[in-house]
């Protein structure tokens, strides 16, 4: 089982006739392992990008808690509102798989896909929502105003907003004013 950071965090050998009980008890603890946003409620995710090398999906939908499927969401994940992607990753060569399941990108994420290199996962899969193409704006600004816009915070200064490099890099995180007692409470 790995962690976050994509290191052995634990490791087991079983038996043929342990292999289902074992698997499941692993499974469990991969679970607990699982990097994720560590907030429950998030207005706006900001991720600067997305690509397959991150994840088959362009990012780890398991850390931000986002799924082909309302169904499919776990309940002690987070809840986040608007997820805006600012950027496609230079070793994705434009194969933007995930970008559908985003509220909002920019002009820049836009154009740099390849609709080639794109599609063949939705076509294979017969899951099309993560190609499909969210609200496209000019810039990066423009995007991450249309998410908070779109989040329907009332008062925008008291908004919860995350911005992250990608799902690969959870250790580091960049928080509003308003998520500050929450990372001084909680540190870890």
């Amino acid at each position: 089982v790995e962690n976050a950071f994509h290191d052995t965090a634990c490791f087991a050998v079983a038996e043929p006739s342990e292999f289902f009980a074992k698997e499941k008890r692993m499974l469990a603890k991969a679970w607990d392992y699982l990097p994720r946003i560590p907030f429950e409620k998030v207005d706006a995710l900001i991720m600067d990008e997305i690509g397959k090398e991150i994840s088959g999906t362009g990012f780890d939908t398991n850390a931000v808690n986002r799924f082909w499927t309302p169904e499919m969401r776990r309940p002690d994940g987070p809840d986040i509102t608007r997820l805006a992607v600012l950027s496609l990753t230079e070793r994705s060569r434009g194969n933007a798989n995930g970008i559908g399941m985003a509220d909002v990108t920019t002009a820049r994420a836009f154009e740099r896909m390849c609709f080639e290199e794109t599609y063949p996962n939705a076509l294979t899969s017969t899951a099309t929502l993560s190609v499909k193409i969210p609200m496209v704006m000019d810039g990066d600004r423009a995007a991450i105003q249309a998410a908070l816009k779109m989040s329907c915070v009332a008062d925008i200064g008291a908004a919860r907003v995350v911005r992250i490099k990608n799902t690969l890099c959870l250790d580091r995180l960049h928080v509003s004013s308003s998520l500050l007692q929450e990372v001084e409470n909680n540190p870890a």
